[in-house]
């Protein structure tokens, strides 16, 4: 894991055979071990990477439920460069770690790239627009309702990525408020009314910084993101308060049925053009 994770991504035969990744229902279920008592090395768990990338358009994801409920997760729903002839990019659609019950956005990009607001009435708080990896990159923080356990009291929903040359949105619609043409297979952003973030760049080559991105499903566990006092003195997330356990490495070592609930239940992702 490039992040330090406290974690095994297995291939795909070990995946299958022991049921991280699966039809379930006519769904696509992506899991992390809850059976093994001792992960010393790290729990096993998933990452897919799409073979195709693009450079700009329109990418829907549509899931039942998401990894929630758990001490020690780090799930997201992203899209990257890793091409190592290109410049970095990086969009990180959903993303959050053990408790959250919001969404945080972020963008990095490998060249200087500062994005601007495009519509005050988006839905993300606390926005940054310096997008450049060396600066620590870009943010926005989603509402109540767009992570983990409050995402999936609603049975989920959709999530929407537009990178077009003007700009970036993300849309995330709770299931009884998808639009109706996304359900048809024919979306139109424009009547989707507000997005969580809607920028537009400031000043930032877009084909440059948004190129050849590929989209990521993983589950990570611990790593850099718990970092700053997530599970120590500090406690921002509350889980060495209420598991008593040392460190999150130690908590995902031994606790594997505290994962029964970290996993993703995927009706569709789409990529349109």
């Amino acid at each position: 894991d490039p992040t330090s994770g406290f974690v095994k991504y297995v291939d795909e035969t070990t995946a299958k055979a022991d049921g991280l990744a699966k039809y379930q229902n006519n769904q696509v279920y992506l899991g992390v071990d809850t059976s093994s008592k001792d992960a010393s090395g790290g729990r096993d768990s998933v990452r897919l990477e799409s073979k195709t990338a693009f450079n700009n358009g329109l990418l829907i994801g549509d899931f039942e439920h998401m990894p929630g409920g758990a001490c020690g997760i780090w799930p997201a729903f992203w899209v990257i460069n890793n091409d190592g002839n290109l410049p970095y990019t990086e969009i990180d659609i959903v993303e959050g770690v053990a408790l959250q019950d919001h969404d945080d956005i972020s963008m990095y990009t490998g060249p200087a790239c500062t994005m601007a607001v495009r519509n005050a009435a988006e839905l993300g708080t606390a926005p940054s627009f310096d997008c450049a990896l060396a600066d620590g990159g870009c943010h926005i923080t989603g509402p109540t309702g767009t992570f983990g356990d409050s995402f999936n009291s609603h049975n989920g929903g959709v999530w929407a990525l537009q990178v077009e040359s003007d700009g970036i949105r993300i849309w995330q619609f709770p299931r009884d408020r998808i639009p109706a043409d996304i359900t048809a297979g024919n979306p139109e952003p424009s009547g989707w009314g507000n997005a969580i973030l809607d920028w537009q760049p400031a000043s930032c080559d877009m084909e440059t910084a948004f190129a050849s991105m590929t989209t990521v499903l993983n589950i990570d566990l611990c790593g850099s993101n718990y970092s700053g006092g997530a599970w120590g003195e500090e406690d921002w997330t509350g889980c060495y308060a209420s598991t008593k356990v040392g460190t999150c490495e130690a908590y995902v070592r031994d606790n594997p049925t505290a994962f029964a609930d970290a996993y993703f239940l995927i009706n569709s992702v789409k990529w349109y053009q």
